[in-house]
C-alpha cells in the first residue's frame, strides 16, 4: 500500500501528478514472485515502470552486486525502506508475513550496506519487526545487530 501511495497508485494519492516519486525510480527488491491468485493480484497492481528484482533473481545475481550497482548507478537523493518481511524465516520468524526462500541475513547485508552508506541517501525506514513473535528478544536484538553492521560497519 505504501508504494503505491508513493508512486501515484494508491487510494489517497498525492503530490505532483499524483505522485511523490516516479515510479521509475523505484526499485522494488527481494519480494517472491506470485504463487497464488491472492499475491498475483497483489503483484499485478505494482506498477510496471517499477524496477523489480525478486528474491530468487537477487539471490541468483548476487545480492552485493545488486545493492552495489544501484548504489553506484543512481542520481539524486534516495530514501531505504527495509521491510523486513522480505528476510527469509529461517533467520527472522518474527514478522507479520513470514514466507520461505527470501534473502538470509548475509545477502540482506550485502545488498542495502552500500545503499545505507551512499553519500545520497536521505534517510532510511525500517518496518515489519512483530516483537509479539520475539518473546526472548533475540529476533531484536538480532536486527539491532544487522542495522548496526549496515550502517556503521
Amino acid at each position: 500500500m505504501d508504494l503505491s501511495v508513493v508512486t501515484g497508485n494508491g487510494p489517497a494519492a498525492v503530490g505532483p501528478g499524483g505522485a511523490l516519486i516516479e515510479p521509475n525510480r523505484v526499485h522494488l527488491l527481494g519480494h517472491r514472485p506470485a504463487t497464488d491468485e491472492s499475491s498475483r493480484v497483489e503483484a499485478a497492481r505494482i506498477d510496471p515502470a517499477i524496477h523489480q528484482v525478486n528474491a530468487p533473481e537477487l539471490l541468483r545475481r548476487g545480492a552485493a552486486t545488486v545493492g552495489a550497482g544501484l548504489a553506484a548507478d543512481g542520481d539524486g537523493p534516495a530514501w531505504l525502506h527495509l521491510d523486513l518481511d522480505v528476510v527469509d524465516p529461517r533467520d527472522l520468524p518474527a514478522v507479520t508475513y513470514p514466507e520461505p526462500d527470501g534473502p538470509r541475513w548475509a545477502d540482506l547485508i550485502a545488498l542495502v550496506t552500500p545503499l545505507a552508506r551512499a553519500d545520497r541517501l536521505l534517510g532510511m525506514s525500517v518496518t515489519d519487526l512483530n516483537t509479539d513473535e520475539d518473546p526472548d528478544g533475540r529476533h531484536t536484538r538480532r536486527v539491532v545487530e544487522v542495522l548496526t553492521e549496515m550502517l556503521v560497519g
